[in-house]
């Protein structure tokens, strides 16, 4: 019964495409003035009316789709725009779809420059994307991506690689890398209490020895920040200024 619920869904996605496709090649009235009419120009409660309850076979249909278009025309240099009309309705169709919000981190800021709707696109699949998935970590790696490349903000990328680095499909360098990015972001101290964290957490004696070399050097620079800041309070402006040129600090 679902094999022939499942071809049943096919025959009816091809027979209204051809049909709209015949009907706007002869009556000219194709929504781009285009003869290629493509799956996507269905609007998506009708193509979700037509997978009769597999929304996620017409999402599959259009991810090929996409995946073929982008191909195809990225060897034209043809502007990516419409892009975001399929992740929007893939997305409305099946929004645990874990490929799309991959996709959306790693090409969409390159390719529209749309930083913006990277991110809404990422944070619904923050909330729809089981956490279980073994590929769940690329969503939050990819707001923190976002965030340290196209705001240069440098502290809250640390938060979302943090966040990515506590599942276990995450790569191993991302405590340090999240650490980094706090001390980056002028904030040394979240980027210590980092490294404390992760050293309760972790049990790999590798991964442990990276730890703990990163806290000593955060450490050294919280002291040095702090020494600075104290020289600062004793000296005014002029002798301060005299001691940043004989490089005290």
């Amino acid at each position: 019964m679902n094999r022939a619920k499942f071809f049943l869904v096919v025959v009816v996605c091809l027979s209204m495409i051809v049909a709209l496709d015949f009907f706007w090649m002869h009556d000219g009235n194709s929504p781009d003035h285009d003869d290629n009419y493509r799956l996507i120009d269905i609007s998506p409660p009708y193509l979700s009316i037509l997978s009769l309850g597999h929304e996620s076979l017409a999402a599959d249909c259009l991810w090929l789709d996409l995946v073929f278009r982008l191909g195809t025309e990225s060897k034209t240099g043809t502007d990516a725009h419409f892009l975001k009309t399929y992740i929007d309705s893939i997305t409305r169709l099946s929004p645990a779809f874990g490929g799309v919000y991959e996709f959306t981190g790693a090409l969409v800021p390159r390719l529209t420059g749309d930083v913006d709707y990277s991110n809404r696109i990422l944070e619904m699949g923050r909330v729809h994307v089981s956490k279980r998935s073994e590929r769940y970590w690329y969503i939050p790696f990819y707001l923190g991506i976002n965030a340290y490349f196209w705001s240069n903000d440098s502290s809250r990328a640390g938060r979302f690689i943090e966040e990515a680095s506590t599942f276990e499909a995450a790569p191993a360098y991302f405590p340090r890398l999240a650490a980094t990015l706090y001390a980056k972001g002028g904030d040394t101290h979240a980027g210590l209490e980092a490294v404390e964290r992760f050293l309760k957490v972790y049990d790999d004696p590798y991964i442990l020895s990276l730890l703990r070399k990163k806290k000593r050097a955060l450490k050294g620079q919280v002291e040095k920040e702090t020494s600075q800041y104290l020289l600062r309070l004793m000296f005014n402006k002029n002798e301060s200024t005299l001691l940043e040129a004989m490089g005290l600090f």
